[in-house]
Parts: C-alpha cells; structure tokens; sequence
C-alpha cells in the first residue's frame, strides 16, 4: 500500500530504517511509502500527508509499503491540520503563547518569568502557584557557585496532592548532580 499525489521527495535507501531516519529529518514528512525490492538499495518516498488525512489517495501497490511518522510537523502541542490553502499542505494550530508556521516561537503576550536575586544567598527562593494544568513546562537556568557545603537544591516541585517530589540537586562543586523523585504515597 501506499501514499499517492503527496511525495515531497524520493530517495534511494539501504533499509527501512533509513527512510524512516529521512522521514524524521525532514519536517514537512508525515508519513513515507517505503519499496522493498530485491537489491542492495530500495525506494523511500517522503509523503507531505497521511492516510488519516487522505485517505482515497491510499492504494495498493505490488512491493510497496506504507509508514506514518508518528508525530506532527506542529510543535509545543500544536494541532495539524489540512491546509485549503494550494501552497500549503498543512498548517498548525498553536496553543496560547505560540506562534510561527510549526508553532516554533513564543508569541509576544507569552508569559516569560525572569528571578533575579539582589543578593548572595543560600536561602533566597522563588515560589509560585500555576492556576492551570501545566503538562509540560521548560526551565532553563544559570548558576554561579562560589562555595557550598553539602547538597544544594536547584529546583523543587511538589505535586498539587503532595504525594511526589520532584528535586534536581547539586553537590558542592556543581559536577555532581542528580534528579530525585521522592513518591510520599503512603500505599
């Protein structure tokens, strides 16, 4: 079976595999037709949709067989969708504070949280409530240590039930870290 009228590119592959990897490179590929054939090298098409999306455009096809990715080209939980558009095969619907093609950026209203310590401190920190469900979160930080004394905790969050712990702590030269979940079910 495969993919008709979609194909954004043709490669010559040594294994199944390897038209997958082709397929993951490629952000606009949704799903590829691979040819199994009897020689050293074998066809890959990159498809720019899927049979969800398409489906008349699927058939058989003697040798070939048919491959989705099993993601989507629209990032940070964005939805993809078909494109009424002749230019564009698809496009994404972003989630609140993202914008871009592939819902790649940040959009101006985003909320972005900066902490700023005026001091040197070891017992300066900074807590907030999130009054919405948070299914996924990025944190990135940056730490300069002069001394410490034992562990030092980087970055805590305790479930809403208070049934798990989520620690990333450091020892006192910073080059041993670790990530600790600590489950307090009490079952």
């Amino acid at each position: 079976s495969v993919l008709v009228g979609h194909v954004i590119s043709s490669f010559q592959v040594s294994s199944r595999f390897d038209c997958a990897f082709e397929c993951l490179k490629n952000e606009l590929c949704i799903s590829y037709n691979y040819q199994e054939e009897n020689q050293a090298l074998h066809g890959c098409e990159l498809n720019n949709q899927d049979k969800g999306n398409k489906p008349d455009n699927f058939t058989n096809k003697e040798g070939f067989s048919y491959y989705e990715k099993r993601s989507s080209p629209c990032l940070n939980d964005g939805t993809c969708v078909d494109s009424c558009s002749k230019e564009a095969e698809y496009r994404c619907i972003c989630i609140d504070g993202r914008v871009g093609e592939n819902c790649q950026s940040w959009s101006e209203t985003a909320e972005d949280y900066e902490v700023f310590f005026s001091q040197e401190s070891t017992t300066d920190y900074f807590e907030t409530e999130i009054a919405e469900s948070l299914p996924q979160f990025s944190l990135s930080f940056w730490i300069n240590v002069n001394e410490s004394s034992g562990w030092s905790t980087i970055f805590s969050h305790i479930s809403p039930n208070g049934k798990s712990d989520l620690k990333l702590r450091c020892a006192e030269t910073m080059d041993n870290c670790n990530l600790v979940l600590i489950n307090n079910d009490s079952k």
